[in-house]
C-alpha cells in the first residue's frame, strides 16, 4: 500500500533522496488525464507547500547537532608582568613574558549528553515531520474523495438531465396526439430547465473540487480530467482492533520521543552542576637573566553560588509536563478513535442499507413509472415523484460513502495506517 511506502520513505531513506525521488515521479504523473489516489499522494508528498517548514525544522536540528558535538576552543594567553614601571622596569626590556595555551575540559560527560540531546531533537523533528505529512495526506485524501463524490454527482445530474429530455420529447409527442394538456408540457419544460441548471451546477462543483484537490500539491490548474476511485464501502474491523494498534500511532510515538528529549535535557542540566576544569601550559621568559621556564595552570570554578539549580528545576518541570502531555495524548487518541469509529461504522451501515434496499427499489419504481407514463398508465406527477426518489437516494448514498471515506482517513491517520 502507498501509505506503507510513505512511512518507509520517511524514516528509512535520507531526506534529500526522498524528495529528489518524489519530485522526479511527480513530473510524470501530473501529465496524466486520469488521476489515481496513489498518484495524488505522491504529488502531494513531493510538492505540498505545507511540508516546507517541517523539512527545514529537521535541517535546523541536524545543524544544531553539529554544534553540540564541537569541543571547547583552546585559549591562547599572553601575560606581560613588570612592565612600564619605574627604574629598570620602565619599558619591556626587563618584563617577564608568559605565553600559555589553555583548554577547558568538560566533566560529567557533558559533551556526550549534549550530543544525545541533539540526536533526540533530530528524532523529534523527524517524527513531527512525519505527523505533518500524515496530516497533509489526510487532507488530500478527503479532498480526493470529495472530488470522486462530485464526479459521481455530476454524472448522476447529467443522467437526470437526459431522463428529463426523454420525458420532454415524449410529452411533445403526446401533446400532438391530444393525450396531455399544455399545462403538463409546460411543467415538463420547467423541469427540464431545472435539470439543466442542476447539471451545470454539478459540473461547476466538480471543477471546483478538482482545483481544490490540485491545490494540495501547489497547482492552480489541474492537469487531470477525472479521478479514478470507487466510493464503495467495506466492513470495518471491530473497534478493539484499532485500539490495540494505539501504541503504533505516530502521535503517541512523537509524545514519547518528546519525553525522552526532556529527560536528556534534564540529564545535561544536572551534569552542568559539576564544574569544568581548565588546564594550561606555557612558557615564561625572564628578561633580566635570559632564563626560560615552563608554566602549568589548572583552574576550577567553585560552585558556591550557582549550582544550576534554576535550570535543573525548569528541566524537571518540562519533563513532568511532557509525561502529562503523553498521558493526555493517550486519552485523546482513545476518545478520537472511538468517536471516529462510530462515525465510520454508522456511515457504512447507512451506505449498505441504501445500496442494498433503497436504490434497487427506487430504480424499479422509476422504471415502472417511466414505462407506465409512456404507455399512458401513470401520470406525470407519479413519474416525477419516482424520479425524485431515485435521485435523492443516489445522492444520499454518495453522502454516506463520502462520510465513510473521510472517517476512514481520519481513523487510519490517527494510527499511521494505510489510507
Amino acid at each position: 500500500m502507498l501509505h506503507s511506502l510513505v512511512k518507509y520513505w520517511l524514516f528509512a531513506l535520507p531526506i534529500p533522496f526522498l524528495w529528489a525521488d518524489l519530485a522526479t515521479s511527480s513530473k510524470v504523473l501530473e501529465a496524466s488525464g486520469l488521476l489515481s489516489f496513489e498518484e495524488a499522494s505522491v504529488l502531494t508528498l513531493s510538492r505540498s507547500p505545507r511540508l516546507e517548514s517541517s523539512r527545514w525544522n529537521v535541517r535546523i536540528k541536524e545543524a544544531s547537532a553539529i554544534g553540540a558535538a564541537a569541543l571547547p576552543n583552546p585559549e591562547l594567553t599572553l601575560d606581560v608582568e613588570n612592565a612600564f614601571g619605574s627604574s629598570e622596569f620602565r619599558d619591556l626590556d626587563a618584563a617577564e613574558k608568559t605565553l600559555s595555551l589553555g583548554q577547558r575540559i568538560e566533566t560529567a560527560g557533558k559533551r556526550r549528553k549534549r550530543i544525545d540531546l541533539a540526536n533526540q531533537g533530530i528524532e523529534v523533528a523527524n517524527l513531527e515531520q512525519g505527523i505533518e505529512q500524515f496530516r497533509v495526506l489526510n487532507a488530500m485524501a478527503k479532498s480526493y474523495y470529495e472530488t470522486v463524490a462530485a464526479q459521481r454527482s455530476a454524472a448522476f445530474s447529467q443522467e437526470s438531465l437526459e431522463m428529463q429530455q426523454r420525458v420532454s420529447l415524449a410529452q411533445q409527442e403526446r401533446l400532438k396526439a391530444g393525450k396531455i394538456s399544455e399545462a403538463e408540457v409546460e411543467s415538463g419544460k420547467a423541469a427540464l430547465a431545472v435539470a439543466e441548471i442542476e447539471a451545470e451546477a454539478a459540473r461547476v462543483k466538480f471543477d471546483l473540487a478538482r482545483r481544490q484537490l490540485a491545490a494540495h500539491w501547489g497547482s492552480s490548474e489541474p492537469a487531470f480530467r477525472e479521478v479514478v476511485a470507487s466510493l464503495d464501502t467495506v466492513e470495518p474491523p471491530d473497534e478493539e482492533s484499532y485500539l490495540r494498534d494505539l501504541q503504533s500511532s505516530p502521535f503517541l510515538e512523537y509524545a514519547s520521543s518528546v519525553v525522552e528529549e526532556r529527560d536528556r535535557s534534564l540529564n545535561l542540566e544536572r551534569a552542568k552542576r559539576i564544574s569544568d576544569i581548565t588546564a594550561g601550559i606555557g612558557g615564561r621568559r625572564f628578561e633580566a637573566t635570559g632564563d626560560e621556564a615552563l608554566v602549568f595552570q589548572v583552574s576550577v570554578p567553585i560552585p558556591l553560588f550557582d549550582r544550576n539549580r534554576g535550570n535543573i528545576e525548569i528541566a524537571q518541570a518540562e519533563a513532568a509536563k511532557a509525561r502529562a502531555e503523553r498521558e493526555r495524548a493517550i486519552m485523546d487518541l482513545k476518545f478520537r478513535i472511538s468517536e471516529t469509529y462510530e462515525s465510520l461504522a454508522a456511515a457504512h451501515r447507512e451506505a449498505e442499507a441504501i445500496s442494498q434496499y433503497v436504490i434497487p427499489s427506487a430504480e424499479r419504481g422509476y422504471n415502472y413509472a417511466n414505462e407506465g407514463y409512456l404507455l399512458g398508465k401513470y401520470s406525470y406527477i407519479e413519474l416525477k415523484a419516482a424520479q425524485s426518489v431515485l435521485l435523492e437516494s443516489r445522492q444520499k448514498l454518495i453522502d454516506a460513502q463520502l462520510r465513510f471515506h473521510k472517517s476512514f482517513a481520519d481513523l487510519n491517520t490517527l494510527l499511521g495506517n494505510d489510507l
